[in-house]
């Protein structure tokens, strides 16, 4: 039985957007997976770790920045800057 991890799609959304992608069509295309497996990814379904990296991967970012951790808040992604 393979375990499967859960991304958070705030945290997709919000990546792909600072990339310059903004249609899940793209995104998909970008990590080499399916759009209903993206989709499913996207409504909280789990991934197993080679997709969950394809998609970071797609997202510049490592795989541990957009999953979730069962028990622990998400970090404030979208919280305003500071003004410099």
């Amino acid at each position: 039985m393979e375990k499967t991890l859960r991304v958070n799609p705030k945290k997709v959304k919000i990546l792909a957007a600072l990339r310059g992608i903004y249609t899940n069509e793209e995104l998909a295309h970008r990590a080499g997976i399916t759009q209903r497996t993206l989709s499913n990814i996207m409504s909280g379904k789990g991934a197993r770790l080679d997709t969950v990296a394809s998609l970071a991967g797609a997202l510049s970012c490592h795989p541990f920045d957009i999953l979730m951790a069962d028990g622990f808040p998400s970090p404030h992604m979208d919280a305003p800057a500071i003004p410099a």
